[in-house]
């Protein structure tokens, strides 16, 4: 089957196109699905550990149970 000039262009600029889009979209989906990995803060310590130990010490220190050395 031999394609006759336009059909070759409306393939072309189709496939072209279609390109452009998938490439559009593959750097668009980190924006709109971020990665589910967890948030680590400048010293590697996983925020959430960082958040349990902070909330450890403070109930720590409401109950007077705290050791902190002086």
């Amino acid at each position: 089957m031999r394609l006759n000039n336009a059909a070759r262009v409306r393939l072309t600029t189709s496939v072209f196109s279609t390109t452009f889009l998938i490439a559009i979209v593959t750097v668009a989906i980190p924006q709109v699905l971020p990665c589910p990995s967890p948030v680590v803060n400048p010293v590697g310590l996983d925020v959430g550990q960082e958040l349990n130990k902070k909330l450890t010490l403070t109930s720590q220190i409401e109950k007077g149970t705290s050791i902190i050395s002086k």
